[in-house]
């Protein structure tokens, strides 16, 4: 299959993603997107079958059991999961859609006690940091974030605020890691947020 066209396709779908999360109407377009993100996975895994990051991306579920309509928050993994594939293919984001809002970033609100399928792993972030075009140095610097952002959600009581400092420090060196880790954020049950000033 074409790579132009996949790529295409996964800005797409991310547009439409960070366009429906602009019109606050996740719910009523997400389940498209969560279906039109699947199949398109399933087209990226077969024709790199050697990328492991992309062959560990697992399909995006639907936390809303209660209807018809997909979860905000399955939305937002849509977006964490095109990008996980750019990344890992060294595919540009520059001309992504942004954020309507004056921040760099969604919000991800996080609930308690609830387990969230998260294919993001702290080896994958750090994997996507060695492929990222940046000096090595920086590359170093980015890796001591991740690895103190991680040590911090392993306390029993982790820092909010010193969590949502390292993840704007991680936005200063590369806004797409910032965004892997608030996924770990979100499968650890910390309501983080992206972008805070």
């Amino acid at each position: 299959m074409d790579a132009e066209f996949l790529a295409k396709s996964l800005k797409r779908v991310f547009d439409e993603c960070q366009e429906a999360q602009n019109r606050e109407d996740t719910g009523r377009v997400g389940t498209t997107l969560v279906e039109e993100f699947n199949d398109l996975l399933e087209k990226y895994k077969s024709e790199y079958q050697e990328n492991k990051i992309i062959q560990e991306i697992e399909p995006v579920g639907f936390h809303n059991w209660s209807g018809s309509d997909a979860h905000p928050k399955d939305v937002q993994q849509v977006k964490q999961n095109c990008l996980k594939i750019a990344d890992s293919l060294e595919l540009s984001t520059d001309d992504f859609r942004e954020p309507s809002t004056s921040e760099s970033f969604t919000t991800i609100h996080f609930e308690a006690n609830q387990r969230v399928e998260q294919s993001v792993s702290v080896e994958n972030v750090l994997e996507m940091i060695n492929q990222q075009m940046m000096p090595d140095n920086e590359k170093e610097e980015l890796k001591d974030v991740v690895e103190e952002f991680t040590g911090e959600l392993e306390k029993e009581n982790p820092d909010k605020s010193k969590l949502e400092r390292l993840l704007n420090t991680a936005r200063e060196y590369q806004p797409q890691i910032a965004l892997q880790l608030g996924a770990i954020g979100l499968n650890n049950g910390i309501d983080v947020l992206l972008g805070a000033t």
